[in-house]
């Protein structure tokens, strides 16, 4: 399969800033690609959805059934299942994944879509999937997240924050620190972007040797 990176953060942290600052150098010097979301084939999407039923049954039958019985959790395991059908259907090639990673939704769902107190069983979901080989996580305070995520759909370039969101955000931090606990044990890199900050051209450059010296021991 080929090498692919995944963004992580909470929705408005500044992915997308970060990604454009750093898209053209990652493209044109590190011989990678964008994946933009794909629809993939029916048959990728159904076997990727029955991977991850029959992974998470098994690893925690418990917590995942319970979570699955409540039927506003299933868009996550759909939007994760569809996501990872999308990477298989494109396997073979080095991507970086926009919009189109299996992380992400974890934190999307905490923030827009979640109504239940059900526990979310990362591992469980997890486990039928292909994890990136990489991932950059973009963190500021979750206040600072969610004014920037507010003012994006006042703007009318995204959802409009909901109520209780302060402990949706504060929540999705936590999910966050696990979803990158789950990966470390599973010998996925991580580097770390602070977007409190300026991107500056050092610190872009920096980030880029980071993800460069990755590749290439990978390759190496």
């Amino acid at each position: 399969m080929g090498f692919k990176i995944e963004l992580l953060g909470l929705c408005g942290v500044g992915k997308t800033t970060f990604l454009k600052a750093i898209k053209s150098k990652l493209v044109s010097n590190m011989d990678l690609g964008l994946a933009y979301p794909i629809v993939p084939p029916k048959n990728y999407i159904v076997l990727s959805l029955i991977k991850i039923l029959y992974f998470g049954f098994f690893t925690d039958p418990i917590n995942f059934g319970r979570f699955i019985l409540n039927k506003n959790n299933r868009w996550l395991v759909k939007k994760v299942a569809f996501r990872s059908a999308g990477i298989n259907y494109r396997k073979n090639d080095n991507f970086i994944l926009i919009d189109s990673g299996i992380l992400q939704p974890f934190l999307s769902f905490e923030i827009e879509e979640r109504f239940s107190n059900s526990k979310i069983p990362i591992r469980a979901i997890l486990e039928g999937c292909v994890l990136p080989k990489l991932v950059i996580v973009l963190i500021a305070p979750p206040n600072i997240a969610m004014k920037r995520y507010e003012q994006r759909g006042l703007s009318g370039k995204g959802k409009l924050i909901r109520k209780n969101s302060v402990r949706h955000f504060n929540t999705a931090d936590e999910l966050r620190k696990n979803l990158i606990e789950y990966c470390i044990l599973k010998n996925v890199r991580i580097i770390e972007v602070d977007t409190r900050q300026n991107f500056s051209n050092k610190y872009l450059n920096s980030k880029l040797t980071e993800i460069q010296k990755f590749i290439n021991k990978r390759e190496g």
